[in-house]
């Protein structure tokens, strides 16, 4: 498995963690043994990993702009081995490749209705400054839901690294020179609890004065006052899947399904709720 993003410290995304979990779980499950390899973008056209390859196939998780993406996975493409490629919206001229991802974006839709529902009209986004399929694609579903509805369009705040520090200096300085908005929409649940924070020490009152959402709802989503409302994703299946993907591919000598969308849930908790 190979994983492409900037953070060295790759593994404490819990997203990325329940996608190997996954994999490795049903792999060990069926005789087949991992190996996991993490690099930077900036490390790809470097790298000896094509030097010494040898894997019956490859499950990718990418991180980086769109043309980025798609060098990586020509250079994947070309190692001629069968390719999975996770979280990914567009599929590879390469015939012996497959993409399985969530439905990001009816989840972004589906959190943008109730905000809507709910009277938020002025919205911001939280997003980190590396980009990824699944975070542009939640995006684009709210911001499909806030055209429709002829509410104004979506606010991005750009929160760096992403992780807690970052996203909550960069919150609470939009929220100390911006006009305050009616609803923060997170990329994950770790950005909408930073968020949350960053709310509480401007002395705004959620979800009275701002309305904040997440994303994927593991088990952090329980953990804070109040509950997070968010959207449960299927990372979990997401990696199960890419195994069980391969491993038939191995065995008939295709792949019979080239994408595989799985659905996503909707999960109400006590951050969000109706303008007085």
């Amino acid at each position: 498995m190979l994983i492409v993003v900037e953070d060295p410290d790759f593994l404490s995304d819990p997203f990325i963690t329940a996608q190997v979990t996954g994999l490795t779980n049903y792999l060990t499950a069926h005789a087949y043994s991992l190996i996991l390899r993490g690099m930077k973008p900036s490390d790809f056209r470097t790298t000896n990993l094509f030097q010494d390859i040898d894997a019956d196939g490859m499950v990718a998780i990418l991180s980086g702009e769109r043309v980025q993406r798609d060098w990586f996975v020509r250079e994947l493409s070309a190692l001629r081995v069968p390719l999975v490629l996770l979280q990914e919206d567009r599929l590879p001229a390469n015939k012996d490749s497959a993409i399985i991802r969530q439905d990001d974006f009816d989840g972004g839709r589906q959190i943008a209705r109730h905000l809507l529902r709910n009277g938020a009209r002025n919205c911001w986004v939280l997003l980190p400054q590396v980009e990824w399929a699944a975070m542009r694609a939640r995006m684009d579903g709210a911001a499909s839901e806030f055209a429709l509805a002829g509410a104004p369009a979506l606010n991005i705040v750009e929160c760096g690294d992403e992780s807690f520090s970052v996203t909550y200096n960069a919150t609470l300085e939009a929220l100390r020179t911006l006009p305050t908005p009616d609803a923060i929409i997170g990329g994950n649940d770790q950005m909408a609890i930073a968020a949350m924070k960053a709310c509480s020490a401007a002395g705004l009152d959620v979800p009275r004065d701002v309305q904040v959402t997440g994303f994927n709802a593991f088990e952090m989503w329980r953990y804070v006052d109040p509950v997070l409302t968010t959207v449960r994703s299927a990372a979990h299946a997401l990696g199960e899947r890419a195994a069980r993907e391969l491993i038939d591919r191995l065995q008939t000598g295709q792949f019979r399904e080239r994408e595989i969308i799985l659905p996503i849930e909707f999960q109400l908790g006590k951050s969000t709720s109706p303008r007085q």
